[in-house]
């Protein structure tokens, strides 16, 4: 028999204070406030529709895709910029090889809050469709 109640669009949840997966899902949904159906609405629209939805459809994969290329060509750049060329001088003695001299890396590359979260959510996106 199906579960007859007063009001279909109430809904109470009891989670597993024991399952680390429930308990992180807990302290989400205490940081959200009064928000906590639209983020649950959310989570599971994009939880359900997400495999339906070409990489391309929106311009999220667009973003992900520049941003990854902005990290990549910096950190591309400060690996170049550390490379020193050293010049070798003709001696008497055997002729050995110019070594390049590696300095330390730069300053990382600093992203916003906005990307972080973005490439986080592509990066997840792209995993879960790795793994089908």
């Amino acid at each position: 028999m199906p579960d007859v109640k007063g009001n279909p669009y109430r809904f109470t949840l009891l989670f597993n204070q024991t399952d680390p997966r429930h308990r992180r899902t807990v302290e989400i949904l205490n940081q959200q406030g009064k928000s906590k159906s639209q983020y649950i609405v959310t989570a599971i629209l994009h939880y359900i529709d997400c495999n339906k939805l070409p990489v391309d459809s929106t311009g999220e994969h667009q973003s992900l895709q520049s941003l990854a290329d902005r990290i990549i060509e910096q950190t591309a750049k400060r690996v170049l910029d550390g490379l020193e060329k050293v010049t070798v001088r003709p001696s008497p003695g055997p002729v050995m090889p110019a070594q390049p001299v590696v300095k330390e890396p730069a300053a990382t590359v600093e992203i916003s809050e906005a990307e972080r979260d973005l490439l986080a959510n592509g990066l997840g996106s792209l995993r879960s469709r790795i793994n089908r």
